[in-house]
């Protein structure tokens, strides 16, 4: 997760915004490159919903996410509202907990991926 609710792909740096499922980033594009360059920040255009836009092909579609010991856990057939309130009837159950992650000595390792590459070497 990144600051401003925006979840970004550990592996494509596409970055979401986690409350409509805008696309606000994919560092691949020239679009990005260009804000980097400026000092701007690199959105690719502001929220749908916001200018009463269509979605556009790159946006993705909000679903309901937890974050529980440094995980992100998806309910993907659920809207956040909706899981909202099944949480709070009881329907949805928290997920499950790791014991040994709430140990002190229990230490984790970040790993970034950051190449000085374009989009033609990663294309899948």
């Amino acid at each position: 997760t990144e600051c401003g609710g925006y979840i970004q792909c550990s592996y494509h740096g596409w970055t979401f915004d986690g409350k409509d499922g805008t696309c606000v980033e994919i560092p691949q594009t020239v679009i990005a490159s260009a804000a980097k360059q400026t000092g701007e920040a690199g959105a690719l255009s502001p929220s749908p919903a916001a200018v009463g836009a269509k979605k556009k092909r790159e946006d993705g579609t909000a679903v309901a996410i937890t974050e529980a010991q440094g995980m992100l856990w998806i309910s993907p057939f659920m809207t956040p509202l909706e899981a909202l309130a099944a949480t709070s009837e009881g329907r949805l159950s928290p997920p499950p907990r790791v014991p040994e992650i709430d140990l002190p000595e229990y230490k984790t390792q970040i790993a970034v991926r950051d190449f000085p590459i374009d989009w033609t070497v990663l294309m899948e």
